[in-house]
């Protein structure tokens, strides 16, 4: 659990810095709160891959690549991209997947096969992105600005 709690904190102040102050307090900063939020009930009742396929769905344009460079940082769309990318990373870093191309076709292929040809291994990925998500989550709510808060004290 520990390693996990790392690799949230290295992962998400990865988008953090390279997102910047001024989108960090704008859109993009509370779309990644909510998509955040969302994360372990998602993945937790609707299952990993359907919730990947979510994110893509709302995340791509035209480049199915997963980087940090095609984060749109100042949209909302952004939010979806920036939680895509953080998964992603997550399961390579913890060699549950490989993605020598970095897509999100390769991503999305890989857990299918995943789960047909080997359930145990897609259930351990689950599990480990459920914790993950859990401590993006608190790093999310600690750190992103709380736009519904924000109106109210307004």
């Amino acid at each position: 659990m520990e390693e996990v709690v790392k690799k949230a904190i290295e992962i998400f102040m990865e988008i953090y810095n390279k997102a910047g102050e001024k989108n960090i307090k704008g859109e993009f900063g509370a779309s990644l709160r909510a998509r955040a939020r969302n994360a372990p009930l998602l993945t937790a009742t609707r299952g990993l891959l359907p919730y990947i396929l979510f994110l893509a769905s709302k995340a791509s344009e035209d480049n199915w690549k997963i980087s940090l460079d095609n984060i749109n940082f100042d949209k909302n769309k952004g939010g979806y991209q920036a939680q895509l990318y953080a998964i992603a990373k997550f399961l390579q870093e913890e060699d549950v997947i490989t993605l020598p191309n970095f897509d999100t076709k390769e991503l999305l292929l890989e857990l299918k096969v995943m789960g047909e040809n080997s359930p145990e291994k897609y259930l351990l990925a689950e599990e480990l992105v459920q914790s993950f998500t859990e401590q993006f989550k608190r790093l999310a709510e600690a750190l992103l600005p709380d736009k519904k808060k924000e109106g109210e004290a307004s």
